[in-house]
């Protein structure tokens, strides 16, 4: 009898911390937007360099090659709604 009334506790307690950790996850990183560079002349083949041209004449945070365009990143405000 005590060895049932342990397993159902067990069982009890491992659903409970199962339903807490899905409380406790906090999202800590914000959305990324992404916008394709037209102004970046040529094929893109370095993402170095597509960065470079997104901070630098964008003034967006970060940017890589996606195929043979240049695309620029940054972090973007969570919606409101």
């Amino acid at each position: 009898m005590a060895g049932q009334s342990l397993r159902n506790l067990k069982v009890v307690v491992f659903i409970f911390l199962a339903l807490a950790s899905g409380w406790m996850v906090v999202q800590t990183e914000g959305r990324t937007c992404y916008k394709h560079n037209d102004a970046f002349i040529g094929s893109c083949t370095s993402t170095a360099a597509c960065a470079d041209f997104c901070i630098t004449f964008e003034g967006w945070d970060d940017g890589f090659c996606s195929g043979d365009k240049c695309t620029c990143t940054k972090q973007c405000a969570k919606p409101m709604f």
